[in-house]
């Protein structure tokens, strides 16, 4: 299981924070990958995810990739990812909890 499943954050708008994962010559130039979960929440997701990725991105140490629709990430899709951010919740929406 890679890092990024490992480092699923199911807490809404939070980071996970844990020692970052052995760099590779590769990664360390690139930054740590960040795919931010979102497009369902009980709060203005439209404004925090924005908000959520220009601070990620701002220090220049994350990628950030944003997707609105987290119940077609796979596993391929989330190998891709250092560190996984959720923006994303059910409470007060008809869950969408199909996700694989």
């Amino acid at each position: 299981m890679s890092f990024a499943v490992k480092s699923l954050l199911l807490a809404s708008s939070g980071l996970l924070w844990c020692p970052p994962p052995a760099l590779s010559a590769e990664s360390s130039t690139a930054g740590l990958r960040v795919l931010i979960l979102t497009g369902q929440n009980n709060h203005n997701w439209q404004e925090t995810t924005p908000k959520l990725k220009s601070i990620l991105a701002a220090g220049g140490r994350f990628t950030v990739d944003v997707t609105e629709h987290p119940e077609q990430a796979d596993a391929a899709l989330l190998a891709k990812y250092d560190v996984l951010v959720s923006d994303w919740n059910t409470w007060g929406k008809t869950p969408a909890t199909d996700w694989p």
